[in-house]
């Protein structure tokens, strides 16, 4: 949610489908000038706009999911696991980025 707030400046959708979590904003906030979006998942990235020492939380996620799948600009992109089923993907519908994943 910090990610969405400070880093894209948008407005923050979490969404409960089944098991799985919805996270996904208006704006585009998965951009970043050295990663790609699938690195964010496996990389720390330092967000010095959450404070001192502060990193994004895609990493956390990879961390403690067993499946993450991300939209990014009207395509899904298959993170780790198993790919969300069609009530998941019915719930990003006009959202440009989300993440989407189940613990």
């Amino acid at each position: 949610m910090a990610d969405i707030i400070e880093l894209g400046k948008g407005e923050c959708i979490i969404r409960c489908v089944d098991e799985w979590f919805v996270i996904g904003s208006d704006m585009n906030w998965l951009k970043h000038e050295t990663y790609n979006v699938l690195d964010l998942f496996s990389h720390v990235v330092p967000a010095p706009a959450h404070g001192e020492h502060s990193m994004r939380g895609e990493i956390l996620i990879n961390a403690f999911a067993n499946d993450i799948a991300v939209l990014e600009n009207g395509e899904v992109l298959q993170v780790k696991g198993d790919a969300p089923p069609s009530t998941v993907l019915g719930k990003i519908v006009g959202l440009p980025d989300a993440i989407m994943f189940r613990l």
